[in-house]
């Protein structure tokens, strides 16, 4: 959970923050054996860099969080067909903006290759998926993608069929997010990118369009480098300074797209880098800390050129606690400039 918290993690709630915003009070021993205080008050910039550090200033001790009691929503799962929201971005980023401002949160999943085949041709596969999704018989569904990749339609057609089924009822916040429940059994790999939204909702639409038409593409010719589903969220920005929502308008709402495949699926990093760079050509898009985006080319610098000081600041404060460097990792490296 603390790793969740200092990589800025996020929900699907546009009148929510990243965990990160949810904190209070950190609690940091560095370098030394200190055992630093953070607080906004106390320094609200350094706060800003204890909140997010990506384990970057020290040893966590403790992470106090502002919590809420737990409430229920009413909880409904839809299958809308997809030119509704994203074939026209005009009229599908009205509608997106209708549906996401009407509910608490929204995710909207795209399962790929789930309209390969009929229901009937499936069927058998559906049956065995539904009862052992997570068990041996769904690994072996799995395996299979990745070893014989023209196979990725029929079997994420039938996971997909068997797996889904519409329905509407009242639970607890923390049962909401139910679909996770068989992602969270699977290795998996996953890139995310976040952009800014804008006033109609069309980058959204636009995106995700995208994306949708370069898979297919890849697909006609036997490449089906993105096997399981994509994954669109919206949150509102954030204001610690190493955020990937980071913006100093408080009301900005920014989209999240993932894209998730079987681990060793062969040509996913070649797919997610040019989608990702795509967005960031069109969108000014940024990497999603948690996930992968090492392997996409020019990330760093751009980073460097886009991110204006706050790396900057963020690694002058590193430098305070961690002089040494004892605490630094490759990943975020370049990132501060080393």
């Amino acid at each position: 959970m603390t790793t969740n918290i200092v990589m800025g993690e996020h929900g699907a709630a546009t009148h929510s923050r990243t965990l990160s915003d949810l904190a209070c009070e950190v609690k940091i021993m560095d370098s030394t054996g200190t055992l630093n205080t953070f607080t906004r008050e106390k320094d609200p910039i350094e706060f800003s860099a204890a909140a997010c550090n990506f384990g970057l200033l020290g040893v966590i001790y403790s992470y106090t969080l502002r919590v809420e009691p737990t409430f229920k929503l009413a909880v409904s799962d839809s299958y809308p067909r997809l030119i509704g929201y994203f074939s026209c971005p005009k009229q599908g980023g009205a509608r997106l903006k209708k549906m996401v401002a009407q509910t608490d949160q929204s995710q909207f999943f795209f399962w790929v290759f789930d309209g390969h085949y009929s229901r009937s041709t499936a069927w058998k596969s559906m049956r065995i998926v539904r009862q052992y999704l997570s068990c041996f018989i769904g690994g072996i569904l799995l395996k299979t993608m990745v070893s014989i990749p023209r196979m990725t339609p029929l079997i994420k057609c039938g996971i997909s069929k068997a797996s889904r089924s519409g329905f509407a009822k009242v639970q607890k916040a923390p049962d909401e997010i139910h679909y996770q429940h068989n992602i969270e059994d699977m290795v998996c790999v996953g890139v995310e990118c976040v952009f800014k939204v804008d006033e109609r909702f069309e980058r959204p639409s636009e995106a995700r369009r995208f994306a949708i038409s370069r898979i297919y593409e890849y697909a006609a010719c036997g490449k089906y480098l993105v096997n399981m589903i994509m994954d669109m969220r919206f949150i509102k920005s954030s204001d610690q300074i190493m955020s990937y929502v980071y913006d100093k308008d408080p009301k900005a709402i920014y989209c999240t797209i993932e894209i998730l495949s079987t681990s060793k699926t062969k040509g996913f990093n070649e797919c997610t880098t040019m989608l990702a760079q795509h967005w960031v050509s069109e969108y000014q898009a940024r990497p999603h800390w948690m996930k992968l985006w090492e392997h996409i080319s020019g990330t760093v610098l751009y980073l460097r050129e886009k991110t204006g000081p706050r790396p900057d600041q963020f690694e002058s404060i590193r430098k305070k606690y961690d002089p040494q460097g004892i605490f630094m990792n490759r990943i975020f490296a370049g990132v501060l400039g080393h």
